[in-house]
């Protein structure tokens, strides 16, 4: 396993991403699409994403750091 940083998240991360999101988060906070999580993710600023990656290249794990509106 390893931690991998980006700033941009490809579409297949944000697939990935999303599905591990709404298996963790309340159905308050599901989104629906990949364009209800970019809505999202564009009212965030300095954002930067920590992957964890297995040994078959696959996303296992998801953590982010970001500013909000101040």
């Amino acid at each position: 396993m390893e931690i991998i940083q980006k700033e941009v998240l490809s579409l297949q991360d944000k697939e990935v991403i999303l599905q591990l999101w709404n298996n963790e988060y309340s159905e308050k906070l599901n989104y629906q699409s990949i364009a209800d999580f970019d809505l999202y993710l564009d009212g965030l600023s300095d954002k930067n994403h920590y992957l964890l990656i297995n040994d078959e290249n696959k996303i296992e794990g998801w953590a982010f750091t970001f500013l909000r509106e101040k």
